[in-house]
């Protein structure tokens, strides 16, 4: 008579108090005994016993309550134990007690202890052209679920070399992204979010698709490698498989990287990151809001195509913006050509258009196709919090591209 097996979750626990069921298979009349303790926190702390009579983890060691003895009358045996609030290490013990051979079968489980946070912010490539992004943040325990809620102003910087505004640079419009009813609109939006981790190369190789690195934290297959800390990327190289054991990874096209480099890797969309970092996401729609820009004609502009503003902050050059007002002539195309004295603190902004303009001083002039400030607002559903801190970021380049003065 034998115990086949003893099938209990060991996947790691959230700190919240929680029970997990077990069962045990094995032929009629085979006994065993289960015995469950959690390790000690420290080298002052004592060994805790669970009471299979009181439910819970206490000091010292009886047979009467803390082992529970047990001979199958049928094919299988259900039970639970139930695990208090906090973190911990545990482990759960089965010892066949009537067989001549030792049969003991041993189940760890751990449970943390702390609370994660979770941040949510911006990232581009293009950092000289905006103002430090703004975060969201979010708390909680591993296996819990939450949600958090962001409205971001994403600004313009504001200085005469990089304020020439920020432009939609994708196909869809604002308009169009937000409708949070249409799914590839909600595709478009959750590919946007993604985990950013970096890694170090062990190993020159050239031109070759497989390389080892030093270590396989948060990496996993479907990760984009978008940045060499020195040397460049062929294409957008992505992970296609690792292998845990020698620490290898293969991408779909071929590279160059040398020794000891460091590579940034993006998990893009909710499946990826989940593999990445084991949280669990509903990225949900974003609204984005531009706020309309003005500018007033500084001086009195006769039959000329350079016009005097207070300041040129947000407007870009390089005929991607219209613009109207009062006495606008816009009869044939009319864009701005060129931010010709780039001002973002309002005393010598000259840009220059297509077509010849007269205009009084103080007419407020709206410009179409660049921006100063837009806006981002939206929630995300977090599904289950991972196991340590983490950053998720949006890439804001996948819809805004930054302007220049011509």
């Amino acid at each position: 008579m034998i115990i086949n097996s003893f099938e209990i979750n060991t996947s790691e626990m959230s700190n919240i108090p929680q029970s997990r069921r077990y069962t045990v298979s094995g032929d009629i009349g085979a006994s065993f005994t289960i015995v469950a303790l959690q390790n000690p926190s420290s080298s002052s702390a004592h060994t805790l016993y669970y009471d299979f009579v009181s439910t819970a983890f206490e000091s010292g060691h009886n047979n009467e309550h803390n082992n529970l003895n047990i001979t199958l009358t049928s094919r299988t045996y259900r039970g639970s134990i139930d695990f208090p609030d906090g973190g911990g290490e545990f482990v759960i013990k089965l010892i066949q007690t009537n067989s001549d051979k030792t049969n003991i079968i041993s189940k760890s489980i751990s449970k943390v202890s702390t609370v994660t946070t979770l941040t949510f912010q911006a990232e581009t490539s293009n950092t000289n052209s905006y103002e430090t992004f703004p975060t969201a943040t979010s708390k909680g325990v591993l296996g819990n679920s939450g949600s958090v809620s962001f409205n971001w102003a994403i600004t313009n910087k504001k200085t005469d070399a990089n304020g020439f505004g920020l432009l939609q640079n994708t196909s869809t419009t604002f308009e169009e992204l937000n409708l949070a009813n249409e799914s590839s609109i909600i595709t478009q939006i959750e590919n946007a979010w993604y985990f950013k981790a970096t890694d170090t190369v062990d190993g020159a190789i050239t031109s070759a698709t497989q390389f080892k690195v030093d270590d396989l934290t948060d990496i996993v297959v479907g990760m984009v490698i978008t940045g060499v800390s020195s040397g460049s990327l062929t294409g957008e190289p992505f992970i296609t498989s690792i292998d845990a054991g020698d620490k290898t990874i293969t991408i779909n096209s071929a590279q160059t990287f040398a020794d000891g480099i460091t590579l940034t890797f993006k998990a893009y969309g909710r499946s990826n990151i989940q593999n990445a970092i084991g949280a669990v996401f509903t990225f949900n729609a974003v609204t984005i809001t531009p706020t309309v820009l003005t500018k007033a004609v500084r001086t009195d502009v006769s039959s000329s195509t350079s016009i005097d503003l207070v300041d040129t902050y947000g407007i870009a050059g390089g005929d991607l913006v219209t613009y109207k007002g009062a006495d606008v002539d816009n009869s044939g195309s009319n864009k701005v050509t060129e931010i010709a004295t780039a001002d973002v603190d309002g005393s010598n902004g000259v840009i220059t258009v297509e077509r010849a303009q007269l205009l009084a001083q103080g007419v407020v002039l709206t410009f179409i196709g660049s921006f100063a400030i837009i806006n981002f607002s939206g929630n995300i559903t977090i599904n289950s919090y991972p196991n340590a801190n983490r950053t998720i970021n949006f890439d804001i380049d996948k819809f805004l591209s930054v302007g220049a003065a011509s």
